[in-house]
């Protein structure tokens, strides 16, 4: 197998952060724009729409497990993990 030169390898980093960056915001949700052309009559309609989409937990689960793979390992829960409850009060009580 021939070794790919170091010009070819460099060029692959953008696409690299590319991925990476899909990812996050797969993760984390995002608003895109929809445009919707309808025809009728031999009259056009644009309709554009703006869409949330929510985020993925394959993808958060993902993203954390090869970040933080100590934090958010599978299988884990054999340690304690400290839990903060807060409670809330209304002073109407």
């Amino acid at each position: 197998m021939q070794d790919i030169p170091y010009e070819i390898a460099q060029d692959q980093k953008p696409g690299l952060q590319g991925v990476e960056n899909a990812l996050i915001k797969r993760a984390v949700g995002f608003e895109y724009h929809e445009l919707r052309i309808e025809t009728q009559a031999g009259k056009e309609k644009r309709t554009e729409t703006i869409k949330y989409q929510p985020p993925d937990m394959a993808a958060i689960k993902f993203y954390l497990q090869n970040r933080c793979p100590e934090r958010w390992k599978e299988g884990g829960g054999d340690e304690d993990v400290p839990i903060e409850l807060v409670v809330l009060r209304s002073d109407e009580e």
